[in-house]
């Protein structure tokens, strides 16, 4: 006999141990496995039941909270006035000015420039260190 025929003996040894191994098994083990696995089937529908709620309760707070801040932009307009000009119009107005020709003074306000004299800042030093130093 080759190793692709097995033996008569050999063959029965190796039924008797799979049927020995698979009564154990079903008398011990599959019972176990099936009750975990219905134990998991009812914990994830439990799961999925609680988000389904979660999920229904998220949505009508979020149409409540859309509700109040309608509300409260409703109550917004009516205690305070409209703005008196759109954007649109200010910006109208503003095409109409003539524009100064030198935008240099404008431009040296905003930005805090003016004009120094260039030993200006050593003036400032000396000034700070003779106030500290001690006089002889």
């Amino acid at each position: 006999m080759g190793l692709l025929q097995p033996e008569s003996g050999l063959l029965f040894w190796m039924l008797l141990s799979f049927i020995v191994v698979f009564v154990i098994l079903a008398k011990y083990g599959f019972p176990v496995i099936t009750k975990m696995v219905e134990e998991r089937r009812v914990f994830v529908e439990k799961s999925l039941e609680a988000a389904k709620e979660a999920k229904a309760q998220l949505d009508n707070i979020k149409t409540e909270s859309e509700a109040l801040l309608q509300q409260a932009r409703e109550d917004q307009m009516k205690i305070l006035p409209p703005p008196p000009r759109s954007v649109s119009s200010a910006r109208r107005r503003d095409r109409r000015r003539p524009k100064p020709r030198n935008n240099s003074k404008r431009r040296n306000a905003r930005y805090g420039l003016r004009k120094r004299p260039p030993y200006a800042k050593y003036a400032a030093r000396s000034r700070c260190c003779r106030s500290i130093s001690p006089k002889k």
